[in-house]
């Protein structure tokens, strides 16, 4: 039984799965998470800062020195989020191959869409007539999987980015209604070409969808694991229940909730807009978690395909 490694450079989490695969199926033996932040990283020109690259470098190897103690002996190593638009990104994937001469594959919006929706799909046994998102720091992807077809979108809606936009959402009002507005306005112009959707679930995945099923359960982030997330329902009421809780407490208090650290709890705010105005968009009172997400699409492409 092969032992192999997926890991992923996001916009603002790294993450590490190490896997034992054989014969079109695979057992997670080991989940790691870097907190880098290289959405706060990239410049007014658009560059990633030098001090990014050293970030993204160092937590990189650090991933990859605890998969290989683990006996991955075959690391597939994607990127997403921020990395796909910065525009040193070439010089970035060259320093990497140098230092792990390992070939990051950098997913396009649509891919990611795909593998996430792949990997969701799987894990929670539902093939078709689903929606599935991934909020993520630096955009939001989108796979619908229906009888009329598939599709898949990425938005320009990552929590990182609209958070420097829109500063100090999670205490002003006023500033929560122009966030949630503008992901409104986007949402309408990104979906303006989507075939009439049939009755879906709708499936989110990602950091912030298992924040929310551990804030709503009362579950430590240090006790949190994919058979108490998966399959998680949320419902608008209880989402704006969250959001009172939160609304207006300040950083290190909302870190301390069930669910939030440090890191987690400053873009959570960010990532409730835009999860409600997704459920508003296609018009449904709940939607499901799946921890599993485009970690577990990749390792299913990786043993079904090579």
């Amino acid at each position: 039984m092969e032992k192999f490694s997926v890991l992923e450079m996001g916009s603002h989490t790294f993450r590490a799965m190490v896997c034992e695969g054989e014969n079109n199926s695979f057992r997670v033996i080991l989940r790691e998470r870097r907190y880098v932040g290289l959405g706060n990283e990239i410049d007014q020109e658009g560059f990633l800062t030098d001090e990014g690259v050293q970030k993204a470098l160092a937590t990189l190897e650090d991933l990859l020195k605890s998969s290989s103690l683990m006996g991955a002996q075959r690391h597939i190593l994607i990127a997403t989020g921020v990395i796909r638009s910065i525009r040193n990104r070439e010089s970035l994937l060259r320093a990497i191959n140098e230092r792990t001469d390992l070939l990051p594959r950098v997913l396009s919006g649509e891919e990611e869409a795909e593998l996430s929706l792949l990997g969701a799909s799987f894990v929670l046994k539902k093939e078709s007539e689903i929606l599935v998102f991934d909020i993520g720091g630096g955009s939001t992807e989108l796979g619908i999987k229906s009888s009329h077809g598939s599709l898949f979108y990425s938005l320009p809606l990552g929590c990182l980015l609209i958070l420097r936009e829109f500063l100090g959402c999670e205490r002003e009002e006023t500033l929560w209604e122009k966030m949630r507005s503008k992901i409104k306005r986007e949402l309408k112009e990104r979906l303006k070409s989507l075939f009439p959707v049939p009755p879906l679930t709708l499936i989110g995945t990602g950091g912030t969808m298992v924040s929310l099923a551990a804030l709503l359960k009362g579950i430590p982030l240090k006790d949190v694991d994919p058979e108490k997330i998966n399959g998680t329902s949320l419902t608008v009421d209880e989402l704006f229940r969250i959001k009172e809780l939160l609304f207006g407490l300040p950083l290190e208090e909302r870190a301390r909730l069930p669910g939030l650290d440090r890191e987690r709890a400053g873009p959570i705010m960010v990532g409730l807009g835009i999860l409600l105005e997704i459920m508003e968009y296609f018009k449904r009172e709940n939607c499901v978690v799946s921890f599993g997400d485009l970690m577990e699409g990749v390792a299913l492409k990786y043993i079904g395909e090579g």
